[in-house]
């Protein structure tokens, strides 16, 4: 399938972004890397003094609700989906020296978990795997 960038999704799924979840949905695609709800305010801040956390904390969710960031459990963070033209399980390998973290997508991962509900039942909600290790950079400085 063809890479959406994130105005593509949101007219092809018909999603209403709002300024400030434009701006918010730009600050992630900028940075391309785990901001927490605080850091994404810190620069909202700049140009919206006036920002408040609930308000990002509402438009991450919103953002996430539709597919268009991550929530990086380990880290409290958010990312832009890297995929957003295709149903995936995301792994995400998160660098733990430099905190750098990477959205991959293996098939075997998404088999697996279909496979798990299919045998016991389970139906997974939040599919998303999350790797801590030493990223290819950090192993190579050392």
């Amino acid at each position: 399938m063809a890479h959406l960038n994130p105005s593509q999704y949101c007219q092809q799924h018909d999603i209403k972004l709002t300024p400030l979840r434009q701006q918010v949905l730009d600050i992630l695609s900028e940075k391309n890397q785990p901001l927490t709800a605080y850091a994404v305010l810190d620069i909202l801040k700049q140009g919206n003094p006036k920002a408040q956390v609930m308000s990002v904390y509402r438009i991450l969710d919103f953002l996430q609700t539709h597919g268009l960031v991550h929530r990086i459990e380990n880290l409290n963070a958010f990312m832009v989906c890297n995929h957003l033209a295709e149903h995936h399980v995301s792994q995400w390998l998160i660098c733990k020296v430099c905190g750098a973290a990477k959205e991959y997508i293996a098939d075997g991962f998404q088999l697996a978990i279909q496979q798990l509900e299919s045998n016991t039942g389970f139906k997974v909600s939040t599919p998303t795997i999350e790797l801590m290790g030493v990223c290819s950079d950090c192993q190579s400085k050392h």
